[in-house]
């Protein structure tokens, strides 16, 4: 009998291959980011699969790579899980702005998902907080520059 892999198995084997040198640091950007990947991979809890690829990066760093540091697993799922509950911004749906706060302030087109791309960015970066008045300001602070570039 022939072994194959379900589609569910090799989403979950590309994303440990995808990420397991990846460096992750024990701080909110960086989890989050990690977590927008993970929430990608649909079928598996997002903390699971962290927790899975933090397995295997500690594995691997201790066969090989001596200098990188081993993550504090638990550091991290609890950094995500808090991300989680606090329902974080972690993409464009997230904002507390969306496409018609950008038309009134006089985006058009295709610069309406550019802006909320860059406020998306901006807020997972912890550039700028989710909030709607601050993002309002970025996004008119930000309006020249964008259609300058058209």
């Amino acid at each position: 009998k022939k072994n194959t892999f379900s589609t569910y198995d090799i989403d979950i084997i590309a994303f440990l291959i995808e990420n397991h040198d990846s460096l992750i640091l024990e701080t909110k950007k960086s989890v989050k980011k990690l977590l927008i990947k993970a929430k990608e991979i649909k079928h598996i809890d997002p903390i699971e699969l962290i927790k899975m690829l933090l397995n295997l990066m500690e594995a691997d760093r201790k066969d090989h790579i001596k200098s990188l540091p081993i993550n504090d697993e638990n550091k991290v799922i609890d950094i995500a899980k808090n991300i989680i509950e606090e329902n974080e911004a972690l993409n464009v749906k997230d904002l507390k702005v969306n496409g018609n706060d950008m038309k009134n302030l006089g985006y058009i087109g295709k610069d309406i998902g550019t802006i909320l791309k860059i406020l998306t960015e901006k807020v997972i970066d912890e550039e700028i907080i989710n909030d709607k008045e601050t993002l309002i300001n970025e996004a008119k602070k930000l309006k020249n520059t964008i259609q300058d570039n058209n």
